[in-house]
């Protein structure tokens, strides 16, 4: 593709459109400064239509075109949170309280590191950076538990010092109290969960 992409230019030069009432038809492509570039691939039922990304993160969503012309339809596979997480593709959505524990979890290891020293060095594996993978592995280990507040921790399940690493291996589910009182006191130098001391 040329260094300046405008929006309406065609995807496959040969292409026509096959019907001069429709909007938008197939080939038409489109771009967006962040989100690359995308193109109509297909047509599928209630007008909606398959749109192919092409570029670094290329994937393929289903989508209604009338967001295409403004850039609002956005790639899934493409990282925009902290430039780590992305969205996926799958069942789960942004309404769910997986998503709120893994946006909690992507801040907490890529965002304000100045506020959050108890987190410096924690990093989330590359399995868990996709949101549909953290769900489905969330709600795996959520099971029958039930508790109205729930934590993912990373602590639990590693011996000896505060765990560095989300990831289905190091995580357990626990209630919000639990984790509290199990974490460690690392950022004044004790190696022991909170109130706990030795004399």
């Amino acid at each position: 593709f040329p260094v300046t992409i405008m929006s309406g230019d065609l995807y496959n030069k040969g292409s026509r459109n096959p019907d001069e009432k429709r909007k938008y038809f197939l080939g038409q492509r489109f771009y967006s400064k962040a989100w690359g570039v995308c193109y109509i691939s297909k047509w599928v039922e209630d007008g909606k239509a398959e749109v192919t990304f092409v570029g670094s993160y290329p994937c393929k969503v289903i989508t209604e075109p009338s967001g295409l012309p403004r850039g609002l339809v956005k790639n899934p596979m493409q990282p925009n949170v902290h430039g780590k997480g992305f969205f996926g593709i799958g069942q789960y959505d942004s309404s769910s309280s997986a998503y709120q524990a893994w946006i909690g979890i992507m801040e907490r290891c890529y965002g304000n590191r100045e506020k959050l020293v108890a987190y410096k060095g924690s990093q989330v594996c590359d399995k868990w950076l996709n949101f549909q993978n953290f769900a489905t592995d969330y709600y795996a280990m959520l099971g029958e538990v039930d508790f109205e507040d729930v934590q993912v921790d990373k602590d639990l399940m590693v011996k000896g010092r505060r765990g560095k690493f989300y990831s289905p291996e190091t995580c357990c589910i626990l209630p919000h109290s639990i984790n509290t009182a199990l974490q460690l006191g690392e950022v004044d130098g004790r190696d022991l969960p909170l109130g706990v001391s030795l004399s």
